[in-house]
């Protein structure tokens, strides 16, 4: 059961930088960071 949590935990964390890191590459070409991120709260 703990690893199972552990894995589940990790998992997470990686999907939430993956996010984080996706969002700024969205924003790459214009280079407005805010921008994406507001965008997102559409």
């Amino acid at each position: 059961m703990k690893k199972q949590r552990k894995f589940a935990l990790i998992f997470c964390l990686v999907l939430l930088i993956a996010f984080v890191f996706g969002t700024t590459a969205y924003a790459a070409p214009t280079g407005d960071v805010a921008g994406a991120i507001e965008g997102t709260w559409r």
